[in-house]
């Protein structure tokens, strides 16, 4: 995740940034679910969706965003994959916030 910017939007705290998939073990893999958790973890969304990262490229989705009504929070990003050779596993990032500022962990 990187690029972000704020603004407070709705009564939300808002961070606007590009996440970036990368595939290093040279099998090609599809993201097929994702959960958003804010207010650390008490408020999810969650989806399928269908993210291919063919083998050793990477996949780049620019403007995404996460809002929390918090100005400190702790953000999580959970995704379901499985790659081509049908193995199934689970990755996911987590960011800290405190108002203007988002700290990747």
């Amino acid at each position: 995740m990187t690029d972000f910017s704020y603004a407070f939007r709705n009564g939300r705290h808002t961070y606007t940034h590009q996440r970036v998939f990368r595939e290093t073990g040279g099998v090609g893999v599809t993201i097929v679910r994702g959960k958003v958790c804010v207010r650390d973890g008490a408020e999810c969304s969650d989806a399928l969706v269908n993210y291919r990262i063919e083998a050793s490229q990477s996949l780049v989705q620019p403007r995404h965003f996460v809002a929390t009504p918090n100005a400190k929070d702790r953000i999580t990003l959970h995704y379901w994959a499985e790659d081509d050779a049908g193995n199934k596993f689970e990755f996911g990032k987590s960011l800290r916030t405190d108002g203007e500022t988002v700290i990747v962990e």
